[in-house]
């Protein structure tokens, strides 16, 4: 477009300029012709003159600037279309190119794509009741964790079978008391079951079944660890905890696949310890009244101890703690935590539970404590070499389960001068002072229980 008004104004500049030329240098002007007081005479006669020249002088620009100004647009498009021309002979290149060879040997190159595995291979996280492995709701708070095969599971010493029923229940199971538990809602590769319990604690279940990779021959399960990955459904990008099958690099997000269930700090039930453990112990050491030294040899250690040859739930290796070898209904998820020590005696400790129970109007199926003689295991403790272990250590043990329990209980043998302030090692009197720091920093709720001969 420039090019075009170059070629129309330029003539009508060039021929303002050849006037002011001429009016500034004409010769034959003479001097005593010239109008001093009305210089447009002035130009009208020098324009006049201008005329008068020879007309070859005025022909002559228009042609020039004309023939210019085709020159320049010829070059404009030869420059447009051999840049086209590149760009289409750059791709031609690129198509011809020969693969090169791979610079680093022990870096396998990319397969064909005919091996590549089609899209249909890696499908959305699904649910299957027949089959898999699912973490579960328990009751009590508890978190399960099993393998389905031809729809039967086991579950805390509990076998059950899953049955196939109409829409819109698809599946369906009972418990050992008869309680009929329901599919209620399928989520990606979640189930939600609803139960006809009287407890409302226990009406609503969540399941969470771990996702399969299908791109092999077989299909396996996906570990949940932490790495980078993009998701193989919604392809979003991170680096985080996440479902994965390094094999075939297939990941599952959070938001495509729901994360597996935290397992539950576990506590014994406060009716096993007031109603069942006391003749246990008392069979088992031959003692009428027993120090809980002198109870963990029989019940908690050993060959005839309760979790001998029992798998431990956190790290399948034999031998198990008290809490995780008792029956299902006499553990569950921790509710306080209890703060003694070792050298109260079998009537101090199991009198100062039912006082409390009692005065609190408690029911004693609701509540689960964390204590360390039930809820650690021993067998490791004696396996490390030393039952002694550093009061940091301890400490944040310790301050772990009271967090997750959010209340505790100070259980003292009597009033004045009792073991756990008397009698205490230096470590454990340090520990049991930064619990009840803990308690009054996070403003946990902490009572003191004492037993009913105190």
């Amino acid at each position: 477009m420039s090019l075009w008004i170059l070629c129309v104004f330029l003539p009508a500049t060039a021929s303002k300029a050849e006037i002011l030329s001429v009016v500034q240098h004409d010769p034959s002007q003479d001097p005593s012709q010239l109008h001093d007081g009305d210089p447009l005479k002035n130009v009208g006669q020098t324009v006049q003159r201008a005329g008068q020249a020879p007309q070859s002088e005025g022909v002559h620009m228009p042609v020039i600037v004309a023939v210019v100004g085709l020159l320049l647009l010829g070059s404009c498009m030869f420059l447009v279309w051999w840049k086209h021309q590149k760009v289409w002979w750059k791709h031609q290149n690129v198509w011809r190119k020969e693969p090169s060879p791979n610079p680093d040997p022990e870096l396998q190159p990319a397969p064909a794509p005919s091996q590549v595995l089609p899209p249909d291979h890696v499908q959305k996280p699904s649910v299957q009741f027949a089959s898999g492995q699912v973490s579960a709701q328990w009751p009590r708070g508890k978190t399960a964790h099993f393998a389905v095969e031809a729809g039967s599971f086991e579950a805390f010493g509990h076998q059950y079978s899953i049955e196939h029923a109409d829409e819109p229940v698809v599946a369906q199971f009972r418990w050992g008391d008869g309680t009929l538990q329901i599919s209620d809602r399928v989520d990606r590769n979640t189930i939600w079951w609803r139960t006809n319990h009287p407890n409302p604690d226990w009406q609503r279940f969540l399941w969470v079944c771990i996702p399969l990779c299908r791109c092999g021959p077989a299909s396996h399960a996906m570990e949940f660890s932490e790495s980078s990955y993009k998701c193989s459904v919604c392809r979003s990008q991170g680096h985080e905890k996440h479902w994965q099958c390094v094999q075939h690099d297939v990941h599952f997000c959070c938001n495509c696949a729901v994360p597996p269930l935290t397992p539950a700090t576990l506590g014994v039930s406060a009716r096993y310890v007031v109603e069942i453990f006391p003749s246990l112990a008392r069979s088992a050491t031959g003692l009428e009244n027993p120090n809980f030294y002198e109870i963990c040899p029989q019940l908690a250690l050993g060959e005839h101890g309760l979790g001998f040859g029992k798998t431990c739930p956190r790290d399948g290796k034999p031998n198990c703690s008290l809490v995780d070898s008792l029956e299902d209904q006499y553990s569950g998820k921790v509710t306080h935590f209890v703060s003694w020590c070792w050298g109260y005696t079998l009537q101090d400790f199991a009198s100062a539970v039912h006082s409390w129970l009692r005065r609190s109007k408690l029911d004693a199926e609701d509540v689960f404590l964390w204590v360390c003689f039930f809820c650690n295991n021993q067998y490791r403790i004696m396996d490390s070499g030393s039952t002694k272990t550093g009061s940091d250590e301890l400490k944040s043990v310790f301050e772990t389960h009271l967090a997750e329990a959010g209340q505790m209980l100070v259980l003292l043998d009597k009033f004045v001068s009792p073991i756990y302030i008397r009698g205490y090692l230096n470590d454990l009197r340090a520990v049991a002072a930064g619990l009840c720091i803990v308690c009054i920093e996070q403003e946990f709720s902490m009572s003191i229980i004492l037993s009913e001969s105190a």
